[in-house]
């Protein structure tokens, strides 16, 4: 692509993803975020400060604070995250040619995704049933009825010997 394609299609992509013009002549926030939106993705496109200012007819200064402002914006606000990760993702598959996939390749990684899912679905079901476990013990511990019990139990309990300290409480509550 051409320098000035460059432009008008990263500043469709933008105007496109956050709904506003770059162009417009106000001091809106949507519209001075959707300039700095622009200002930040050319910079990464490696166009000189002055190139993008020539283009915005701004200052290079502008261009630099747009930048700054915009990756302090990134790290705070999730929905621009958003935008910009979705402005990125259109600019990138226009300008890298899409890798279409045989079909056995496409099946091979659809049956490992669908490994990869049903090992998380059984991971998922343990961590319940830990969270589960943890929940019970949780609100047995934050009953202060048997806090002193269980420290008895615990300081004159061998390790190894649960099970006997188990069947004698068994025991004492079966009579």
């Amino acid at each position: 692509m051409e320098t000035k394609n460059d432009f008008e299609f990263v500043q469709q992509v933008v105007e496109m993803v956050m709904g506003q013009r770059i162009f417009e002549n106000n001091r809106k926030r949507a519209i001075v975020e959707t300039r700095m939106m622009f200002g930040l993705l050319m910079v990464e496109l490696n166009y000189s400060l002055n190139e993008i200012g020539e283009f915005m007819d701004k200052d290079h200064t502008t261009v630099i604070h747009y930048k700054r402002t915009m990756r302090g914006l990134l790290d705070t606000d999730n929905e621009m995250l958003r935008r910009y990760l979705r402005c990125k993702e259109l600019i990138i598959s226009e300008k890298q040619p899409v890798n279409l996939l045989s079909d056995n390749d496409f099946r091979v990684k659809a049956i490992r995704l669908q490994n990869q899912l049903d090992i998380i679905r059984v991971e998922y079901q343990l961590l319940k049933e830990e969270n589960s476990i943890l929940e019970s013990k949780t609100q047995l511990m934050a009953d202060g009825r048997f806090t002193k019990i269980l420290e008895l139990i615990k300081e004159h309990t061998p390790i190894g010997h649960e099970l006997i300290v188990e069947r004698k409480i068994r025991k004492m509550f079966d009579d």
